[in-house]
């Protein structure tokens, strides 16, 4: 259990630390709370307790990204990647049998 209050008091002490106002602090879209509603404060929380901890979700504006863009983001992509290494059929099937091997509820086999 994270007490974001606790969080919010530590990071901005004297200021007011209701949901309302750090909403307000985050610029986090508050248009669908139009009355208290435990779903909808989680949805806010969630985007207040990321903000909180500094570790922000990228938000993309893709509607105005043109064709030409594109293709220079993929160029650039592959280039910082290198060159795609696949694992061999025996690498695979050891990779496997490891994993049956040393994890006793994997649910990926």
């Amino acid at each position: 259990m994270v007490d974001t209050l606790e969080i919010a008091r530590q990071k901005f002490p004297g200021s007011q630390n209701s949901l309302d106002a750090l909403c307000k602090r985050f610029s986090v879209d508050t248009s669908k709370r139009e009355k208290h509603s435990a779903l909808v404060d989680c949805h806010l929380l969630k985007n207040v307790y990321v903000n909180l901890l500094d570790q922000k979700e990228p938000k993309f504006n893709f509607n105005n990204i043109e064709h030409n863009d594109l293709k220079f983001e993929k160029r650039k992509i592959g280039k910082a990647l290198g060159k795609i290494i696949k694992p061999s059929e025996g690498e695979l099937r050891d990779h496997k049998n490891f994993l049956k091997k040393n994890l006793s509820k994997n649910f990926f086999n």
